[in-house]
């Protein structure tokens, strides 16, 4: 069993996972502070985004794109879950303004890599995402 940092309710399922994956996708929407992600991420995490600072590794790479690229307007749909073995693949889909300006409608497959640490909240260990062609099927 797990904890679920965002609602502190044990985690049993799939399911729960489910839902921790919607809540942190909520909260890259609400701008929670970088803090709050940093807490189920791995110090070391590898963080394998496209357009992820790549001099950089960890929290520090984390940070840097987090800071560098959502904007007050941004909604992420997930879609297509999947969740076994301490891996999660899902589908989400950014719409939003970007800080540095312009807007972004893009969708990744995205794949992350969990273990669960003994008070019971994940801790991300790996997170890739690949975008997904406008013509290519889910």
């Amino acid at each position: 069993m797990t904890a679920n940092p965002s609602t502190g309710e044990t985690m049993t399922s799939a399911t729960d996972m489910h839902e921790f994956i919607d809540g942190w996708f909520r909260n890259l929407d609400q701008l929670v502070p970088a803090a709050v992600f940093l807490a189920n991420l791995d110090p070391e995490v590898e963080w394998n985004m496209e357009d992820a600072v790549r001099s950089l590794s960890g929290h520090d790479r984390f940070r840097a794109r987090y800071a560098g690229t959502v904007a007050p307007r941004c909604i992420h749909d997930i879609s297509e879950g999947e969740v076994a073995d301490g891996t999660a693949r899902f589908t989400a889909r950014f719409r939003g303004e970007l800080k540095v300006g312009g807007k972004i409608d893009a969708r990744v497959r995205e794949t992350w890599a969990c273990e669960m640490r003994p008070d019971g909240s994940p801790n991300i260990t790996h997170n890739k995402a690949e975008p997904i062609q406008e013509d290519e099927t889910v």
